[in-house]
């Protein structure tokens, strides 16, 4: 029945900014496809002052990564299968102490949270989580939320946010103490830091350094690190193609969380991805 509904009301629903996708192939020799490649790549590149000169509210942004949560499916499932791999990696430890390289609203948690509790024996004496980010009072906020959750389910649970850049990491930055089994958690992290050569493999080896029982790394699967900005914009529409079809079946047309999803959290990855590095 729901499927019918969907269909049926399919005319009402938001269009996909991309209709043609399916037709736009990497290598594609076609004058039109190339010219507005280029177009949209000027055209970003012209709002890119104004852009520059606009803060975007956390406030804003934690909005629309909730709407995106809360209407797709793709970020629950990152994070349940990751969630899954570290309760059977971290076994029936004591003491646990999880690296976040991305935390942001702290989502992944809660219901890792209540695993624990529920883990056959014993919860952990302590679940501790490092949390990594450049803003402090979005941190917080985080760590006070996932706090008073921990103590309504009986889990003792300390949080620590850590202010740094990747690039500013090093082994004494976790303060992984000896009891302690550690694992590390990157969700969606490692692809915006393609363009820094050599970030990737450094923080990488930094990690293995931490006699970690696990790191788990969820990520997109899409080539858009390519030299080629035609290249980049093709596998950038591929990629998007799916999150639009997917706001287009669940919001109806104009709606204001729908504006503030695309606005907030899809534009961005976009301009990341056409404009090179050098000219941001």
């Amino acid at each position: 029945m729901a499927a019918e509904v969907t269909v049926a009301a399919r005319g009402h629903l938001r269009k996909p900014v991309f209709e043609k996708v399916d037709e736009l192939h990497p290598g594609t020799a076609g004058h039109t496809m190339v010219v507005k490649a280029l177009s949209l790549k000027l055209m970003l590149q012209r709002g890119r002052s104004e852009e520059k000169n606009a803060v975007k509210s956390y406030v804003e942004d934690d909005l629309a990564y909730q709407a995106l949560y809360r209407l797709l499916p793709y970020h629950k499932f990152l994070h349940f299968t990751g969630n899954q791999a570290i309760l059977e990696a971290v076994g029936s430890a004591s003491h646990i102490h999880i690296i976040d390289l991305e935390i942001r609203q702290g989502l992944q948690w809660p219901s890792f949270l209540q695993s624990l509790s529920f883990r056959p024996g014993a919860p952990p004496k302590l679940l501790k989580i490092t949390a990594i980010g450049n803003d402090e009072k979005r941190l917080t906020q985080t760590g006070r939320r996932l706090l008073e959750f921990a103590q309504s389910i009986g889990i003792e649970f300390v949080f620590r946010p850590l202010i740094a850049e990747m690039e500013e990491l090093d082994e004494s930055s976790f303060s992984i103490e000896a009891h302690e089994t550690a694992a590390v958690n990157c969700s969606v992290v490692l692809n915006r830091m393609l363009c820094k050569s050599g970030k990737i493999h450094g923080l990488l080896a930094l990690l293995r350094r931490l006699n970690l029982v696990i790191l788990t790394v969820m990520e997109i699967e899409s080539n858009q690190n390519r030299p080629s900005p035609v290249v980049r914009f093709l596998q950038c529409l591929i990629f998007l193609r799916v999150v639009f079809h997917s706001i287009e079946a669940s919001l109806e047309r104009n709606n204001p969380e729908g504006i503030l999803i695309e606005r907030v959290y899809i534009a961005p990855n976009i301009s990341s991805v056409l404009v090179d590095d050098k000219e941001n």
